[in-house]
Formats: C-alpha cells, structure tokens, sequence
C-alpha cells in the first residue's frame, strides 16, 4: 500500500483528535496475548486488514472509501472504531443517506483527495450503495474479530434482510436499444483526427463490453498483447483474451469473428495491423489523444473516463429516442450504466444457447446462481404458452 493510502487515514476531521485516537483502546479491543496483529491502533489494523484482503487496485480503493468515511465519522464523535456499537452502526446507516453537515462532508464534484476541495461524498447514498457500504465494513470486523483484534462484531446484530426467492436481472437493453446507440453513435461529427479516433474508440469500446461481458475495470486493464490465438482440432486459429479479473484470478475468454473483425478496423484506424503482436503493451482501448511526438498513448485510460463515454452515450440514444416517439424506451437507457452492458451481454450469451457453464466461465461468476439470474430463454417460451391460454368469453 502506498503512503498516500496510509496517509489517507491520518487525515481526521479534528486533527486535535488524532494523537488522541492514536493512542486511544477501545471498549471493544481485545487485549489479550490471542490477537494475531501486530497493529497498536485502529488505524494500523485497518491497514493490515486492506493489505490482506484488498488484491486489486480497485477492490482497495473501494475497501479503502469505506473504511476512511467510517474512520472520519466516529473521529468526529471523539471514538475509535473498536469503540462502535451495534446503536452506533444505526446511526451511521442514516448518516449515509443523509451527510450532513453537508458543507463539511459533500463535495458535488469529484476532486482528488489532495485537492481542498475534496470531501469524502459527492451525495447521499442510496438503498443499494448503503447496502454495498455496510457489507464491506461487516468483512473489515468480521476479519478483525477473526485476526483477535476485537472481541466481537457489533455488525452481526444488523436485522438481516430476508432474501427473496426472485433475483430477476432487469438492468438489461433490449436489441433495439444497443441498436440505437450504434446508430446515434454513426451519426457523431468526424470532422478531426481526434473526432474520428474518439468514434472509432467508443465503438470499439461499446462492441468490446457486449461481445465478452467484460467488467469496465477488465476492459481498461487489459493490454493488447493479452490477446491470443490457439488452433482448434480442425486447425483453424481461435483468439482469446486474457483476463485478470475479480480476486486476481484468471480466466480465458473467447473472442469471436465478429469482436476480431472490430478489433481489426479498430486497429487499421490506429495504424496497427490487425492483429497485436505477443509483445504489444498498448490498451486493450487507447486514449484518443497521441502523445506529444505523435505516438500512441500506452497509458489505459482510467475506469471512470470509460463509465463517462458510455453514460454519455446511453443519454444521447435516449434522446434520440425521444425524439422519435419512444419515450417509454428512453427512460431504461437514460438510467442504463456501464455494467447494464455485462447484464445484457451475459442475458445474450444465455440466450444463444451457450451451456450454463461455459456463461459462467467467460463471465468469471464464482457460483453458477448468479448466471442462472440470466437464463430468460425457459421463461420466454412459458410465456408464448400462457398467451394461448383463453377463458373463452363470447
């Protein structure tokens, strides 16, 4: 971990309070000879805990976001986090819905920490961001409880939400939606060198998420020279991209024709050959603008400049569809993200007959519950029956 990162939990909301806490044994501490780290604060054992867990760039920044505003807010009560109690954690869940002072906690703008702008909300959560907070700080005191460190979880008294038998996805764009993103897309100004390299990567970008079902953060990461061609038992060359996903684990994933045939004019527009060669570092997307002496920028762009260029997108088609009397389809778009495209792609993979299992593996899914949420072909032609079903009233 780096020392910003270290350095990020140093930065209380008092600085007064923060020798204070340092030296500060919460009520809940284990004191005893069991507790397995070597951390003398809570900070340390936040540390520890992130380094453990955290294998990714992005999973730590997440874990880290969560455990800095929970950090802040009981350092503003004058607490530690081994000092929180179960009553603690019902306000802190309102909290999150509601930061306030806003002045001191919101910033509507995202700014880079170091900026005195920066503030660690740009908003309220919502149900399901509150949901995602108070999971990753039950794993932080879960793991703590199990490393010795505390004497128990407060978290664990938290009312356990009943899970629901029905775990539809929903967050899916129909075939004519996709369809009219790539036409509002078609239709962007090329008038530039860096207009036309902007469409050509937004398409590039778009087709790539919905022929593999990559997450944003496994497109952005993954270099050209990850790509690779493995002869069939007939002999013809099949291609495959390597991917480091979700607990840096592993996982192949095909590459059809037509992703290839995109790759190739993508590529061309470039001035690359078609194909990357073993040693290629470029990303598997790359900024639209050239460095200084002209080259190719071998830098990826960042997750959230690819989160932009697709929600950009989902609101021009949706627009676009207003204005061609499709309002009732521009409202799903509208609110469509980056990862509505994994749901889609995965749904389209079901659908196309692919075994459970081979949708499982491409996807990197670790159970095959979650990709059975997309498996619609059953449920599909249940309802073409229910269609000839007549009471027959004259």
């Amino acid at each position: 971990m780096s020392d910003t990162e270290i350095a990020l939990l140093d930065a209380q909301p008092l600085p007064a309070l923060h020798g204070m806490l340092a030296q500060a044994v919460g009520a809940n501490r284990n004191l005893g000879q069991s507790c397995r780290l070597r951390a003398q604060n809570d900070r340390e054992a936040v540390i520890a805990w992130l380094a453990n867990v955290a294998e990714s760039a992005h999973t730590r920044e997440s874990y880290l976001r969560e455990a800095d505003r929970l950090y802040r807010w009981a350092a503003l009560r004058g607490a530690t986090l081994s000092d929180l109690r179960h009553e603690d954690f019902v306000l802190y869940r309102a909290f999150l819905a509601n930061p306030q002072p806003a002045a001191f906690w919101v910033s509507p703008c995202r700014h880079r920490r170091s900026h005195p702008d920066w503030r660690p909300f740009t908003g309220p959560l919502g149900e399901s961001s509150i949901r995602l907070s108070m999971s990753v700080l039950n794993a932080l005191f879960s793991w703590l409880v199990e490393a010795r460190y505390l004497c128990s979880n407060p978290l664990t008294l938290a009312r356990k939400q009943r899970q629901r038998g029905d775990r539809r996805i929903t967050r899916l764009l129909s075939e004519a939606q996709i369809q009219t993103v790539f036409t509002v897309l078609a239709a962007q100004p090329c008038d530039t060198p860096l207009t036309v390299r902007a469409v050509a990567r937004n398409r590039w970008l778009l087709t790539l998420a919905l022929l593999t079902g990559l997450r944003v953060s496994e497109i952005v990461e993954t270099r050209m020279s990850q790509l690779y061609a493995l002869p069939n038992r007939s002999g013809k060359l099949c291609w495959y991209v390597d991917v480091l996903g979700k607990g840096s684990k592993h996982r192949q994933v095909p590459v059809n024709s037509e992703l290839m045939a995109a790759l190739a004019d993508y590529r061309r527009g470039l001035g690359l050959p078609d194909t990357p060669a073993a040693n290629e570092h470029l990303p598997l997307v790359c900024k639209v603008k050239p460095l200084k002496g002209g080259g190719l920028d071998a830098a990826p762009m960042t997750r959230q400049a690819a989160h932009i260029i697709l929600k950009q997108l989902f609101r021009q088609a949706a627009d676009y569809l207003r204005d061609h009397g499709r309002s009732d389809e521009a409202g799903a778009l509208e609110a469509a993200s980056a990862h509505w495209l994994r749901h889609t792609a995965a749904s389209w993979m079901a659908s196309s007959g692919q075994s459970i299992h081979s949708v499982k593996d491409t996807l990197g899914h670790a159970d095959l519950s979650t990709t059975s949420r997309y498996l619609h072909t059953e449920l599909d032609a249940r309802h073409q029956d229910m269609e000839k079903l007549r009471i027959g009233r004259g």
